[in-house]
């Protein structure tokens, strides 16, 4: 999962709240610039099992802004990257 903040300090506070309470367990990854030179937080995220990847992204939507959450699945290394 990709967030893209104005305000670093306050977007991860929020995000924090939100995975705490609808993950199974979360990872911060990184903080860096994006190719656009932005800041993007990086979390690698594992979902509990009756939580859909839409319903988290749709929460943290709600608490970050709809232009800020991104959901990507973790590509495996076993199955070649798909």
């Amino acid at each position: 999962m990709e967030l893209w903040p104005v305000d670093a300090p306050e977007v991860s506070d929020n995000c924090h709240s939100v995975l705490e309470s609808r993950t199974k367990r979360w990872t911060f990854e990184n903080d860096d610039r994006g190719a656009d030179g932005l800041p993007m937080l990086t979390y690698c995220v594992r979902l509990k099992k009756r939580t859909p990847s839409e319903s988290l992204l749709e929460a943290l939507q709600e608490h970050l802004g709809r232009a800020l959450a991104e959901y990507a699945p973790k590509r495996s290394e076993n199955n070649g990257g798909q």
